[in-house]
């Protein structure tokens, strides 16, 4: 971005015959990937999707570009945690952790996940470097859906993943969540 405006600035200095150019600094503000990811503490993984009910799994993508490993992350909703297995997500690889038996899932690396079921109509999934889901600094990824607020709605607000009474849009009838690009979360229906 710099380099861009420090060009612009150099060919208007030119067009007006400016001998002596001193840009301006320019700070600028970069997004993170998606409004779901603490990028202050270096999460490598997004939520990307939920699908709903007792046979349901959340989606986790890797969004750098190196390898990255579930090793010592949480999976969690409300105060049930899920540790992950120690697998390694190839960089833009997309991987899914089951609440049930996982049968005839693709990219699954667990089943049987110990965070509840997904229900259609309201929850809440976190991503954490830790089970003390009230450290901010433990948040690596949030969502909720349904019904504000949730167990851990204002340690995610106060972490910096979640905005005061926001959430992701559902239905009792729901069978899954999805991330669109910008950070838009849609619901399908039966």
């Amino acid at each position: 971005m710099r380099t861009i405006i420090t060009i612009l600035t150099l060919c208007v200095a030119v067009l007006t015959g400016c001998s002596a150019i001193n840009p301006p600094k320019i700070e600028t503000a970069m997004t993170t990937p998606t409004v779901s990811v603490n990028t202050t503490t270096g999460s490598l993984f997004a939520i990307d999707e939920i699908r709903l009910g007792s046979q349901g799994y959340i989606a986790l993508t890797n969004i750098t570009d190196q390898p990255a490993s579930l090793s010592r992350l949480f999976l969690c909703q409300g105060t049930q945690c899920f540790a992950m297995p120690d697998f390694t997500v190839d960089p833009g690889a997309t991987v899914r952790i089951a609440a049930g038996s996982g049968a005839g899932l693709t990219s699954a690396v667990a089943a049987n996940a110990a965070f509840g079921e997904l229900r259609p109509s309201d929850g809440e999934i976190v991503l954490a470097a830790s089970k003390n889901l009230q450290d901010p600094k433990s948040l690596l990824a949030y969502l909720e859906w349904g019904d504000t607020p949730h167990t851990n709605t204002n340690a995610a607000i106060g972490a910096g993943l979640w905005i005061k009474g926001s959430f992701a849009p559902s239905a009792s009838d729901a069978t899954r969540l999805y991330r669109q690009e910008g950070g838009l979360w849609l619901f399908d229906t039966k």
